[in-house]
């Protein structure tokens, strides 16, 4: 039996970006396609601004990566 897209984009997001380990994404149709998004956000320093970190990964129904998109 085959991963499901959710299970494919998690693994490939937690091996490559290890601070977004434990992130839950959303999920977005995009035709047959999935997006899922991972979002996070760390403070710099006590009150000072924070820091957001996102990462898009389309899957195709079959589980293939077609495209990871990551901020800086």
């Amino acid at each position: 039996m085959a991963e499901s897209p959710r299970a494919v984009a998690c693994r490939h997001v937690y091996r490559k970006f290890k601070a977004m380990e434990g992130v839950k994404p959303s999920v977005q149709a995009a035709g047959p396609n999935r997006v899922f998004t991972f979002r996070r956000s760390d403070a710099t320093s006590p009150g000072g601004p924070s820091i957001s970190q996102i990462v898009r990964v389309t899957v195709d129904p079959e589980g293939r990566i077609l495209r990871v998109v990551a901020s800086r």
